[in-house]
């Protein structure tokens, strides 16, 4: 009896292993006997893919494998270049409480920015859907039918924008935001194995570059020059101008040029307004607006004599403050929007992150110093032009106090240009090798 409870045992251990083994897919055949979709295209097989899709067309319907890293795995089919609007097959693993490792094929219409549900009963031009959960990766095989029986929206035999997703599940099953999602560069039909045109990152790259410089690099600069270092920079002008204000206004008008020319670069490249953004491109408009209100008020900026002057300056640093944090917000929302890029990783995320605090740090330490250390007179002083010899010893004191302000001044202000450069380099580093990776496939 027990021999034969072991044999029985055996039996479906070694089934259940066949049965992962056959969701192994891979791209022979690709492009002749089906199609083929992959992230990244240099990949060879569901075991070093992201994401990979094929369909070989049968007949009356359309065989598809599909399967990717992560928990579900979707792919679906749109007349716009959107995700709202398309009719989605995801493949989910299911939740822990089902204690399987079989994976779950269903129907979903996307709708807005919401969560989609699972369309029940499981459509009739559903059939023949098998699926699996193995080593942090999903696998599965449906057939769909050519002609678009509801609640399926689209012919596959008509040109549509192809729609790619996936992410993880929630502990009741349901499908959580992507971690990833893509969309074809153009409509193509399911019945042509031609390559899919994908859509290259080299216009997304170019504008994230041009954001990153102007708002991790030279706003900080900028800012923290006009706020901190007039005192450094007190008797030093160029052109009839206090330094410190050039290079304040020199960095801000970067800033401005760099932010319109980033928007510019997005909106040809996505041909107008982007739903598929989200939130990154409603943010990104805000800054926009802001730094064109911010760069006009500054125009009228009234003279220090002026009554209104004080005004001005809360007007100035209110907005400063508000387009600063939207607009370093929406890094964090940029960083997301890559086909497998290294940005995608935890790094992107961590490398905002520690600007983040490297910036707000050191500030802090700055601004309680200032209020707490720094003589209230300080910027009137004028020991540092009189003649040394003939100081009183208070005087030589307040002198010395008054130098090692300014090496603290020098310290910090390093500080904070290092981390800005620093930090923007490396994440236009990653973009570049990202984008070339992309380039040569």
């Amino acid at each position: 009896m027990g021999s034969m409870i072991f044999v029985a045992l055996l039996l479906a251990v070694v089934a259940l292993r066949t049965e992962c083994q056959q969701f192994t897919i891979n791209k022979t055949g690709c492009f002749k006997t089906k199609g083929c979709i992959s992230f990244p295209s240099s990949c060879s097989s569901s075991d070093d893919c992201d994401y990979l899709l094929t369909y070989a067309s049968k007949g009356d319907h359309v065989v598809f494998e599909l399967s990717s890293k992560n928990e579900y795995a979707g792919f679906g089919l749109n007349t716009k270049k959107a995700m709202d609007g398309g009719d989605a097959i995801v493949c989910s693993k299911l939740p822990l409480a089902y204690n399987t490792s079989r994976a779950l094929v269903g129907h979903y219409l996307l709708h807005h920015h919401n969560t989609p549900s699972i369309s029940k009963p499981t459509p009739p031009g559903l059939t023949h859907m098998s699926g699996a959960f193995e080593n942090g990766r999903i696998f599965c095989r449906f057939h769909h039918s050519n002609k678009a029986i509801p609640p399926f929206k689209y012919n596959l035999t008509s040109k549509n924008y192809f729609l790619y997703s996936r992410g993880y599940i929630s502990s009741s099953g349901g499908l959580t935001h992507h971690v990833w999602r893509d969309i074809s560069e153009g409509k193509q039909s399911i019945a042509s194995r031609g390559p899919v045109k994908e859509s290259s990152d080299v216009m997304k790259a170019i504008h994230a570059g041009l954001m990153l410089l102007a708002w991790i690099c030279l706003a900080p600069i900028g800012m923290f020059t006009a706020r901190n270092m007039k005192l450094l920079l007190a008797n030093q002008s160029c052109c009839l101008v206090k330094q410190w204000f050039q290079v304040h206004r020199g960095c801000m008008m970067l800033v401005s040029a760099l932010t319109i020319g980033g928007f510019v670069v997005i909106f040809i490249n996505v041909g107008g307004w982007s739903k598929a953004a989200g939130w990154h491109a409603i943010i990104g408009t805000a800054v926009l607006s802001l730094t064109v209100i911010q760069t006009i008020v500054a125009l009228f900026r009234p003279s220090p004599e002026d009554h209104r002057r004080s005004i001005f300056n809360w007007i100035h640093r209110c907005i400063a403050c508000i387009v600063f944090v939207l607009a370093i917000s929406n890094c964090f929302l940029g960083v997301n929007l890559f086909n497998q890029s290294p940005l995608t990783s935890h790094l992107g995320f961590v490398l905002i992150l520690s600007f983040i605090v490297g910036f707000a740090t050191i500030a802090l330490i700055y601004e309680t110093y200032s209020c707490c250390y720094r003589p209230k007179n300080e910027e009137h002083s004028g020991l540092l032009n009189n003649d040394h010899n003939n100081l009183k010893e208070s005087d030589h004191a307040h002198l010395q106090e008054i130098k090692s302000n300014k090496v603290f001044d020098v310290v910090f202000y390093l500080f904070i240009v290092g981390i800005a450069v620093g930090v923007c380099a490396t994440l236009i580093s990653l973009l570049v090798l990202s984008t070339a990776k992309q380039l040569r496939g």
